[in-house]
């Protein structure tokens, strides 16, 4: 499901605390061996010393050498989380854009989701501004109630999207009326419409997936032997789904691959596809480090400071079992 974002205003003030102390009458009185020191150092210093200059160096290089292997590395599926794009070198080609069934479903399963965003707090009054709200949703509600039978669903589907509709209306009319879900009623919806969410999201995912399998099928032909064994995929999407992402199980079974890993890179919240990219060339030179270094190309797939870590703790903290 689509992410649902709050907008919110952030209050910020600049203050200003100045601490004024004189010591020069303490001073005086403190016997002569007592001298007084400079305080400690910062944790991590703001230096230009020649230390960080080498890191600075570091820092160039590394992105020079992971733009040299990003240019280096093609074919390229990407997916952007709407679309998938074919990249070969500097050329990008996109592919087509999902039906519009698929939203749909997608837009219905959300219904009962949104009457919960709205109706979730047993606490919420019918001001004003929820009055509005809930008014302009249930004008929504109707008009797609009229159009339903114009979608392209099947006698099944429609039902479906029928049962919906209402259930999500008649929430919507209760609190209207006054009378917003009890917490244990607005439970009552949920797990009614838990069900009818997840008919519509395996049809969407089914949709989705074969719109897909379609594309890259299309573009395998064009793609030798060598070519298609040497194709990334970098999958754009966000934090909640990664678990058994729906695009990464995809490709998983046509690259015949257990999942994310050396040819298949979810790029978390990265939604420019240049990001997105550079995180496969990021990981195509620690992979080409690690092993220069290390013997193991999954070396940097975690922290390089890990180790030590893990060993910090075991010694400070002996009881966590870390």
């Amino acid at each position: 499901m689509n992410e649902l974002r709050a907008s919110r205003s952030t209050l910020t003030s600049a203050m200003r605390i100045g601490l004024l102390l004189s010591a020069l009458g303490l001073i005086a009185t403190l016997p002569a061996r007592v001298v007084a020191q400079p305080p400690p150092p910062p944790a991590v210093a703001n230096q230009s010393d020649a230390a960080s200059e080498l890191n600075l160096r570091f820092r160039g290089a590394y992105a020079r050498a992971r733009g040299e292997v990003l240019r280096g590395t093609t074919p390229i599926i990407l997916f952007d989380g709407e679309k998938l794009v074919l990249v070969e070198g500097d050329r990008r080609q996109a592919g087509t854009l999902l039906p519009v069934k698929y939203q749909r479903l997608k837009a219905l399963a959300h219904l009962p989701f949104t009457a919960y965003l709205e109706l979730r707090d047993p606490a919420t009054k019918p001001t004003a501004e929820n009055l509005a709200s809930w008014t302009q949703l249930r004008k929504l509600i109707a008009e797609v109630e009229r159009e339903l039978p114009t979608y392209e669903f099947t006698a099944e589907e429609l039902a479906r999207q029928r049962s919906l509709a209402a259930e999500s209306a008649r929430i919507f009319d209760d609190a209207l009326a006054g009378a917003p879900p009890t917490r244990e009623q607005l439970l009552e919806f949920t797990r009614r419409m838990g069900p009818l969410q997840e008919a519509n999201a395996e049809a969407a995912a089914a949709i989705e997936l074969d719109h897909y399998r379609r594309q890259v099928e299309a573009w395998r032909a064009n793609l030798s032997d060598e070519q298609w064994n040497r194709l990334r995929v970098v999958i754009a999407g966000s934090q909640m789904p990664r678990r058994r992402h729906r695009v990464v199980q995809l490709f998983a079974a046509l690259l015949e691959v257990a999942g994310e890993g050396p040819r298949i890179i979810y790029a978390e919240a990265l939604y420019d596809p240049d990001k997105a990219l550079n995180l496969l060339g990021t990981h195509l030179l620690d992979s080409e480090s690690a092993a220069a270094f290390f013997d193991d190309p999954a070396r940097l797939d975690e922290d390089l400071l890990s180790r030590g870590a893990a060993k910090y703790v075991r010694e400070h903290f002996p009881k966590s079992g870390g």
